[in-house]
């Protein structure tokens, strides 16, 4: 396993990454088997990811970007006020932003931003940073358009803590 981890660090799902780690818990753990220099040689290698974008770079018709013909029909589909105000959120959410869904799963009501200045009301929402590895929830405020704003100011309900998309969690 060990040789070809070495040999194929870019496999996809990273066996690699994950032999390394599991090494490393065998020397954290003073095993016999696992030589701590090892280990030192181990997380010298640099092993390379997955394959990322592939599906956007290929124009993937089923998991890549949308057609220019499928965004005008998505867009004329929320202006006509078609599916739930639930299902029109997330969408427009989700076209605005391109955030990841986990990201959306994890929005509370306080990410919810509304600015009132003499030019107007303008929205932002603070989208929390998933791939993060802190205790601390990290938010990048973005710019949302009026309408996707006004349309959660409405859905919102509970205390600021509370799930934005508190549909999601039923």
């Amino acid at each position: 396993y060990l040789t070809h981890g070495l040999r194929r660090t870019a496999d996809k799902g990273n066996d690699f990454s994950r032999l390394r780690t599991f090494y490393r818990w065998g020397v954290a753990r003073q095993h016999m088997d696992f030589d701590p220099e090892l280990l030192r040689v181990l997380r010298a290698v640099t092993a390379a990811g997955n394959a990322k974008g592939h599906h956007v770079r290929f124009r993937d018709t089923v998991k890549g970007p949308f057609s220019p013909d499928e965004l005008l029909l998505i867009s004329n589909a929320i202006n006509e006020g078609r599916g739930t105000d639930e299902d029109r959120a997330i969408v427009m959410l989700h076209l605005e932003l391109g955030h990841n869904p986990n990201a959306s799963a994890r929005l509370r009501n306080k990410d919810l931003i509304r600015y009132e200045t003499e030019a107007g009301i303008s929205y932002h929402l603070g989208i929390p940073r998933v791939k993060k590895r802190t205790a601390l929830r990290e938010t990048k405020q973005r710019p949302i358009s009026r309408k996707l704003g006004q349309l959660l100011e409405n859905l919102r309900t509970g205390a600021a803590d509370d799930a934005l998309l508190h549909w999601l969690s039923a």
